[in-house]
């Protein structure tokens, strides 16, 4: 049994959603200076509109930089740590 604890903090304006145990439990907008944290048993997924603009840390401690201002990104949280993961690349078809 393990609980997994990550708290995210506005430094601007960002939406963010957030997967606890494969259950959206968090949808919406964190203004500056605003934060919320979430808990979890098994795993957890967390997608933002704007990486830059937030400051993740899971189980106390920063994760680091996820992305830059206006980058959307998806973090995924387990037993093992936190992962940024890498979007796939944009093909031009022209």
């Amino acid at each position: 049994y393990t609980t997994l604890f990550r708290s995210i903090a506005a430094t601007e304006s960002t939406w963010f959603q957030v997967w606890s145990d494969g259950k959206s439990v968090f949808s919406g907008v964190l203004k500056s200076g605003e934060s919320k944290t979430f808990a979890a048993k098994d795993g957890a997924r967390m997608k933002t509109g704007n990486a830059g603009g937030i400051e993740v840390k899971f189980n106390g401690k920063p994760i680091g930089a996820i992305g830059a201002r206006g980058q959307i990104r998806t973090v995924v949280f387990t037993p093992a740590g936190a992962e940024v993961v890498k979007a796939p690349p944009v093909v031009d078809e022209g």
